[in-house]
């Protein structure tokens, strides 16, 4: 049984490049889930939030990591 791993997606790439690479990493993990660590100007669809992204990326489940502090102005 392979090690379970949870990833962080930082939204630096865009979605079907970070679909690849989880695609590479489930062949040696058991991806259950991932944090979403922000760059969401790069999803198509801003508004669908993480569930929809999560679903595009194969992952059960994908949490938002929440700032500590405000944008950058």
């Amino acid at each position: 049984m392979p090690a379970r791993a949870v990833v962080v997606v930082d939204g630096e790439h865009y979605p079907p490049v970070v679909a690849a690479a989880l695609a590479r990493l489930r062949d040696q993990y058991d991806v259950v889930a991932g944090l979403f660590a922000g760059g969401a100007e790069k999803l198509r669809d801003p508004g669908g939030g993480t569930a929809a992204l999560a679903g595009r990326l194969g992952l059960a489940r994908l949490d938002p990591v929440e700032p500590r502090q405000p944008e950058p102005a």
